[in-house]
């Protein structure tokens, strides 16, 4: 019951010919019409005139994809700087690694941003457009009172 399912709990009996008491299933005659395969197919159209944003969104996604790998490689060479017997080496690579780490940060913050803004601004005129869908629906019922 808690997953979704309409079937009832009680079943019916009935007696054969010969006396024998059988199970009558009516389990396929319960089952209520399912959701609409192409629900999926439905959003993406009803999205449709904020494909600029879903464009935008996939490019911040992709950004964004690029940035855990690059601090693994960042932190694979920051390692093998303090490695080096050299001092003066040492301090100069820890100063450029420490500015590409500033750079890469606000590269970080941009591509959040891209991101995050897009599909979010996607996502609300897709709400927004499915509940007025649903408000129309609904404002076609005449309410009586008295």
């Amino acid at each position: 019951i808690l997953s979704g399912s309409s079937r009832s709990l009680s079943h019916q009996y009935s007696n054969d010919s010969d006396g024998h008491l059988n199970m009558v299933s009516y389990a396929d005659a319960d089952k209520k019409e399912s959701a609409q395969q192409n629900y999926f197919l439905r959003l993406l159209k009803l999205n449709a005139p904020e494909w600029p944003y879903i464009v935008m969104g996939v490019v911040g996604s992709i950004l964004s994809g690029i940035v855990l790998p690059t601090f693994a490689l960042m932190m694979g060479n920051l390692i093998e700087v303090f490695f080096s017997s050299n001092y003066a080496t040492m301090e100069k690579k820890t100063k450029e690694f420490s500015f590409i780490f500033i750079g890469t940060g606000i590269y970080c913050v941009i591509a959040y941003l891209i991101h995050h803004y897009f599909f979010s601004v996607m996502g609300e005129a897709l709400t927004t457009r499915i509940r007025k869908m649903m408000l129309a629906g609904t404002n076609c019922f005449k309410f009586l009172f008295g």
